[in-house]
Formats: C-alpha cells, structure tokens, sequence
C-alpha cells in the first residue's frame, strides 16, 4: 500500500527501477556532482531517479530536476516515502541512513561518511614520530 501511495507520489506510472540518491542530511557535494555528470552521460535513460542533494546544495543541481524521470529534492521527508519505492539506492553511510538501509532491506551501494573535524583531529598525530634511522 505505502508503494503505491509512494508510486504516486513522484509520478511513477512505468515499471523503470527506480534509484535513490542521497548524501544525508547534509548532502555530499563530492556524491552530487558525480550524480550530475551521470546524468550529462545518459545515465538515467532506464530508470528513475530521486536525488537528495541536501539543502545547502540544491540550488546546483536544482536544474537537473525534470520529474517524473528526475526528481531533485533538496530533502525527503518522509523518507519512507522514497524507501518505499526504491530498487537501489546511492547513499553517503551516515549513521541514520545505515539504520533507515537496514530496516527496508534493498540493494545499496555506500559511500564512507567522513568523521566530523573534531574528531579527526582527537586521532590525527599532531607530529609523525621519526623513523629510527639504520
């Protein structure tokens, strides 16, 4: 029933595999200009495509947005609603999307969600320890 609803919803009326991209809340604007240049290739000529670019940069990718083949959002919400009519999905692997990946139980394929700046640096040696020379 939530498919269907879903189906309805981004303008689905053909049975194309549709895959959803998404770099979190947060977008990735590495994974979204990857996105745009598969797009310029041709890339989703066989399927639909709903691409979450985050808010702080949907306006360059915004133009991409030509629904129902493509639909650019800068957030989903309700992400279920994308789930729901997802056969593959192109995720940065932050910790609400691995949660939210588990629990629909689709194809995936994840890109490493680099840790926040703090963090990094807490495990980043200030200075390399020399090498002791031969």
């Amino acid at each position: 029933m939530r498919r269907d609803a879903a189906r309805q919803k981004f303008g689905l009326t053909d049975e194309r595999p549709v895959l959803v991209m998404t770099g979190g809340s947060q977008g990735s604007l590495a994974m979204n200009r990857l996105m745009a240049d598969w797009l310029r290739d041709g890339g989703a000529a066989d399927a639909h495509l709903i691409w979450a670019t985050g808010r702080g940069s949907y306006q360059e990718f915004a133009h991409h947005h030509l629904p129902p083949d493509v639909t650019v959002v800068p957030f989903l919400d309700p992400m279920a609603d994308a789930w729901a009519v997802a056969d593959l999905c192109v995720a940065r692997a932050g910790m609400m999307t691995l949660a939210e990946l588990c629990a629909w139980e689709f194809p995936q394929c994840l890109s490493r969600c680099p840790p926040p700046p703090r963090i990094t640096s807490a495990i980043t040696p200030r200075r390399w320890p020399r090498r002791a020379q031969a």
